[in-house]
């Protein structure tokens, strides 16, 4: 697990011990990386699930303001703050143990968040639940991008959210979505 591009290129990340964290792997994260091409400059992020912060570090050294980074498992926060570090990335992070309805109270309301990753367990978590509870936050807006990681076609039950595209990778299913 590294970096790929940016001011971090090739920057090896620590890697979760045991598989109670599943990252992005490289190729996926790089096909992602290039299907959203160029990101906003100064963006916001938000990685929920955030697991082991690598797809927040990719944002920030790709250019992006700050990255919210959001988990409820103390390891996942643990190995984050260790990434963070290792790229020395702390004054663009911010680390939120907490639920992610809690969190998404927690984010400022006053700013508005460019991209939104969702990498939740794998069958645990009903995505739409997670879109509506987003859009009730009001951090997004109608050019916010929305990319969920999955590992089955999950469907979107959401009038308020258009899938702008979809990607498969094997037995890994990505969409991007953005508000209507």
């Amino acid at each position: 697990m590294r970096i790929i591009t940016g001011k971090k290129r090739g920057l090896k990340l620590e890697s979760p011990e045991n598989t109670q964290i599943r990252p992005t792997l490289d190729r996926i994260k790089e096909s992602i990386f290039n299907i959203i091409h160029p990101i906003k400059h100064n963006s916001i992020v938000l990685d929920l699930f955030t697991g082991t912060g690598n797809i927040g570090l990719e944002f920030i050294s790709r250019g992006s303001e700050k990255v919210y980074f959001v988990d409820n498992s103390d390891y996942s926060i643990e190995l984050t703050k260790k990434n963070i570090e290792k790229c020395k990335f702390e004054d663009e992070s911010i680390l939120i143990k907490d639920d992610y309805e809690i969190a998404l109270k927690k984010i400022k309301q006053d700013e508005v968040v460019d991209y939104v990753y969702i990498d939740p367990p794998y069958g645990e978590i009903d995505i739409n639940n997670i879109l509506k509870n987003i859009i009730n936050s009001n951090i997004i807006s109608d050019n916010s991008l929305i990319i969920f990681e999955d590992d089955k076609d999950t469907e979107i039950n959401i009038k308020d959210i258009n899938i702008v595209d979809e990607r498969n990778y094997g037995n890994i299913f990505i969409k991007f979505m953005k508000k209507r």
